[in-house]
This record gives C-alpha cells, sequence and structure tokens, in this order.
C-alpha cells in the first residue's frame, strides 16, 4: 500500500470519526434542548456582565418571549434592592483570573441565589436560582450557567402558615386556661401555654417531654382515662398535681386532632380553686342560714298560743263590751272600741299568717290531702265573699269546665288560696268590677284562675308580688290593708300540694291569677 492511500484511508476514518462525534453532538444537543425546553424552571446563560445570551422557553410563563432578552441585561428586571446584592456577584466573576475560572467550573462550584424578578406586566416573582460558571457556547471565556426556579406560590403559602400559626400561638398563649398538646400514642407532653405553666409551676423545657400523667389526672399508663380506657371527657372535675405536689382542683375537656400523621390530644383545663372554696364558704353560710331559718321558724310556731290568747282575750271582751252586756256605752267610748277590736283583728290575722307561714317553712303545718269536688269549694268560698263583693257592688262569674274530674288537694288550704286570690281581687278592683273564677284541665292537672279587671300589676312588679311583705299598689281610695304575706301562704299551700301559681297582668286593665291542682286520675 502506497503512502498515498495510506492518507486516503486515514482521512476516511478520520471524517467517519468526526460525522460520530457530530451526530453524537446533534444528539446530545436534541436531549438538552428537550429539558431547556419542556422544564418549568428558567435556564438562562449570562456573560459576565449580566447579558442574556440564551433563555429557555418557559420565560413565556412570565409574560416573555425568549428572543425579546436575547441580547439584554437580566439585572434590568430584578428588583433594585436585589440588584445591589448581584452586581458585587458578577464583578467578583469579572475579575477573577483565568486559572481561578477554570478551577471553578472544573469542580463545579456553583451558588445559590435569591431574588425577586419583574415579570412583563411589572408583578414581582421571587427567584430560587442556582449559578455555575460554564464556557460560552463558542468556546471562547465563560458564561453564566442561571437555573431559576418561581417560589413565589410557595412564599405566599409559608407566608400564610408562618401567619396562621403565629396567630394560633397568640391565641393559645392569651387563652384564659390552660393548655396542653399531649401525644396520644407516648403521653408525653409536647405544647403548653403559659396558663399551663404557671398552674403546673415548673419550667416549660421541664413540662415538654413529660408524661401527662405526671401533672394531670395521675394514674399509670395504661389506665388513662381517655387514650386507654376510651371515657370522654367534657367539663369534668379531675386533680392536677403541680411540680410541688399540690392538689389543684380542674375543670377539663379533651378533644382528639391528627397532627403530622399522628393522634394528639388537645387538654384544656380550669384552675377551680377559687371556686371550689367559694362553693364550700357558701355551703357554709347555707347551712347556717339554714339553720337560723328553722329556728326562727321553729320560735314563732311555739309562740302560737302565747300570742293568740291575750289576743283572742283583747277581741273577745271588746265585742261582748260592743254588744252591751257588761252595761251601755256612749257613741265615744263605741268609736274607741271599734278601733280597738278593728286593730286587733288585724293584728291576729297578720300572727296567723306569720304563723302560718313559719309552719310551712318549718315543715310543721300538716296538709291533709284528698279528693274533693271543685265546684263544690268554688261555691262555698263564694258565699264566704259574698258580703263583701255586695258592699263594692262587685259581680263575680264561675265557670267550671264540664266533666272536670276531682282534685287531690287540702280542703281548708284550698279554701285559704281562692279566699286570699278572691280578697285580692276585690280590694283593687274599683266598685261595680267584674271578678270570674275558672277551672278547667290541662292534662293531668286542673287550672283554676281568678280573674278581675281592677288596676293590675305593674310588670317590675310581677316578679316579686309573691316575695314575703310584698303588697300590690292600692287603690286611691284605699289604705294598704293587709299583711303583705297572703300571696306568700297561697304560693307555699299551691307548690306544698304540687301545683305552681303565677300571674299574667296588664296595668290599668286588670290581673289574673293562675295556679294548678293534680286531678284524680283512675
Amino acid at each position: 500500500m502506497t503512502d498515498a492511500d495510506r492518507t486516503k484511508e486515514q482521512l476516511i476514518s478520520e471524517l467517519a470519526e468526526m460525522r460520530r462525534r457530530i451526530a453524537e453532538l446533534g444528539e446530545s444537543e436534541r436531549k438538552y434542548r428537550l429539558i431547556t425546553e419542556n422544564t418549568s424552571d428558567y435556564i438562562s446563560l449570562i456573560t459576565l456582565k449580566g447579558i442574556y445570551t440564551y433563555v429557555s422557553p418557559s420565560v413565556r410563563q412570565l409574560g416573555y418571549e425568549p428572543e425579546e432578552l436575547l441580547g439584554k441585561s437580566g439585572l434590568d428586571m430584578v428588583h433594585p434592592d436585589d440588584r445591589k446584592r448581584l452586581i458585587p456577584l458578577l464583578t467578583t466573576y469579572a475579575r477573577m483570573k483565568i486559572r481561578d475560572l477554570l478551577r471553578l467550573k472544573k469542580q463545579n462550584i456553583f451558588e445559590q441565589i435569591s431574588f425577586r424578578f419583574s415579570n412583563k406586566s411589572g408583578r414581582w416573582h421571587y427567584m430560587e436560582a442556582t449559578v455555575n460558571l460554564i464556557d460560552a457556547p463558542d468556546g471562547k471565556g465563560t458564561d453564566i450557567l442561571l437555573t431559576s426556579r418561581d417560589v413565589t406560590e410557595h412564599r405566599r403559602l409559608q407566608g400564610e402558615l408562618q401567619e396562621s400559626e403565629a396567630r394560633l400561638r397568640t391565641i393559645l398563649n392569651s387563652m384564659p386556661t390552660g393548655i396542653m398538646v399531649i401525644d396520644a400514642e407516648t403521653h408525653r407532653i409536647v405544647d403548653v401555654n403559659p396558663v399551663a405553666i404557671e398552674t403546673f409551676g415548673a419550667p416549660r423545657e421541664q413540662i415538654i417531654g413529660s408524661v401527662c400523667h405526671q401533672y394531670v389526672c395521675p394514674a399509670e399508663k395504661g389506665h388513662c382515662p381517655v387514650t386507654d380506657l376510651g371515657e370522654i371527657v367534657d367539663n369534668s372535675e379531675w386533680v392536677l398535681l403541680n411540680a410541688d405536689g399540690k392538689s389543684v382542683p380542674i375543670l377539663k375537656s379533651v378533644v382528639s386532632v391528627m397532627l403530622n400523621k399522628r393522634k394528639h390530644l388537645i387538654e384544656g383545663f380550669i384552675d377551680i380553686t377559687r371556686r371550689k372554696e367559694a362553693e364550700e364558704a357558701l355551703e357554709e353560710k347555707s347551712r347556717e342560714l339554714e339553720a337560723a331559718s328553722q329556728a326562727k321558724s321553729e320560735f314563732l310556731a311555739s309562740m302560737s298560743h302565747e300570742l293568740r290568747t291575750p289576743l283572742n282575750a283583747v277581741i273577745g271582751f271588746s265585742e261582748l263590751m260592743l254588744d252591751g252586756v257588761p252595761g251601755e256605752i256612749n257613741d265615744e267610748q263605741r268609736d274607741c272600741l271599734s278601733d280597738i277590736l278593728s286593730s286587733g283583728q288585724h293584728l291576729l290575722t297578720l300572727i296567723n299568717d306569720t304563723l302560718d307561714l313559719s309552719k310551712v317553712e318549718a315543715g310543721k303545718i300538716e296538709f291533709r290531702l284528698e279528693n274533693l269536688d271543685l265546684v263544690d269549694v268554688i261555691n262555698r268560698t263564694a258565699s264566704t265573699v259574698k258580703p263583701m263583693l255586695d258592699d263594692k257592688r262587685h259581680t263575680l262569674e264561675v265557670s267550671v269546665e264540664e266533666g272536670l274530674p276531682q282534685v287531690h288537694a287540702d280542703e281548708n288550704r284550698l279554701r285559704q288560696i281562692l279566699l286570699n286570690l278572691l280578697s285580692n281581687a276585690i280590694k283593687f278592683t274599683p266598685p261595680g268590677g267584674k271578678l270570674a273564677i275558672k277551672a278547667s284541665r290541662k292534662g293531668d292537672w286542673c287550672q283554676v284562675s281568678v280573674v278581675d279587671n281592677g288596676l293590675g300589676i305593674k310588670k317590675e312588679d310581677q316578679e316579686r308580688i309573691f316575695e314575703v311583705f310584698t303588697q300590690a299598689e292600692a287603690l286611691p281610695d284605699e289604705s294598704r290593708k293587709g299583711t303583705g304575706l297572703g300571696l306568700t301562704l297561697t304560693r307555699q299551700f299551691v307548690e306544698a300540694g304540687g301545683g305552681r301559681i303565677w300571674v299574667e297582668s296588664e296595668y290599668g286593665k286588670g290581673s289574673e291569677f293562675i295556679f294548678t291542682l293534680p286531678l284524680v286520675t283512675k
């Protein structure tokens, strides 16, 4: 083979090798182009002076066409505050010696930077980027490969999360109740608020990581009422042990939540030490008041004979003298005796009412319950007050539901109830008034009403009308007669029989006193 032939073969081989390398480069360029054109990251080449020489198509997401950025400075789209940070970096690269640039490229040393970049509409996007030094495409000099990622949405979500966490932390720290977050599996405390720290009496770093039973509802693991026994804790009273071993009564609630894919318990509690002390003091005071009230009632009940005997004598002798039994009396003496008799009778009524009320409160008054015909009791009571009705020219209408069953009550107390209500209706109704007694069935109860068209009762007085020594407003031509105990006794008698009593009234238009009695059912 001649030298010419050998040279020819060598040229053919070198040409084939060159074609192979060109094909490989083409394939490699095709792959890299597919990557750069299909990634969401922004890939660009810039000179050491910041001029774009290549921009990936993904820049269209920011409103730019790749071609319109070529030849322009990337710093022009960077926020002024961030530009001040990036210029020194470019300046450092631009001033490096060639051997230092070659070292950085060979070692593939890169830097992480962040900056704000403007889209075509002028809105700022937050970018995080990687800076690598590579050979320029023309093989002359060095360019910067900048791979940027838009983290605007991530930063927004991160900001919202941080804001939410800060808001929740503020709420947690501001709550007046103690709050603990407990890992349901390990029973260890993972977070507490200031109120819980103060109640425990231990530093936060000592509490975090501790088993919750060390402080709240002390128990061994395996006996926790929430995690082990499956009990629901909602506003239940428990005991807390503080760092000094002192028992603190608390009211607590527990809810279960999932945090970081693990079951946790949010436990809220309130220190009820003061409430417990107040309750104990109140109970003691109540016992003292009850004992005093009982002693008062027993004393008044025991004075019945001593008070009534001399008063009955005064009333009896006054009546005898008025009847002229001891001898004739003049008009002036008659007036004086009439005043004595009237005052004595009024005082006796007051004593009787007071003693009756005291007996009820002391539990010493007897109620003889029996089955009664309500119509008969009403008619006999109406006959008793007829002189009072006639004296004021009142009319009384009785209306009882047909077929009404018997009622179960004490006859004397029922008559006293009706008599008290009718007497009030007569007294507080102007002459010529209209009164009524109504009775009807309401389920297993009989509802009785005493109605008048008299003065009525003001709204603010209706709540206290049944209190001791409380009287309604009198008519202009009436004195405030009575003891102020009639309605109090009436309520006591009604409630002792199992019923209830209330009033419905419109001031200036009349009143309706309503009470209930149990019906006799087979």
